[in-house]
């Protein structure tokens, strides 16, 4: 019983130390954003401005995880649907189509799943 509660006090200390280095070198990164975010602060209060626009590329906002190939099939017909599923029926019974009907310019889109 006393060997356990050594055990435990031993763990107990260890961890008082390693959240002692922890912190410290959380409140290293902490100081240097805060500098970071004074510097910018300063800049934007110099220019005169409430909101600073993003600087450097922007990040895309479509992410595509796909690395298969792809390809595009646009079919112009008269009636969208109808194009579509006539399109389905050639000889690609056995394929599943993703159908995106773009109305404005009587378009059919689709894309394979398999």
């Amino acid at each position: 019983r006393r060997a356990h509660e050594v055990m435990r006090w031993r763990g107990t200390q260890k961890l008082a130390k390693k959240q002692i280095a922890d912190q410290e070198v959380v409140e290293k990164k902490v100081q240097e954003h805060y500098e970071v975010y004074k510097a910018q602060l300063e800049k934007k209060r110099r220019l005169g401005r409430f909101k600073m626009r993003p600087t450097g590329p922007r990040e895309k906002e479509i992410k595509d995880d796909d690395t298969g190939p792809k390809i595009s099939v646009i079919v112009k017909v008269m009636s969208p649907l109808e194009g579509a599923d006539r399109v389905a029926q050639r000889g690609l019974e056995g394929r599943q189509f993703e159908r995106s009907v773009i109305r404005s310019r009587r378009r059919v889109e689709q894309r394979d799943l398999n």
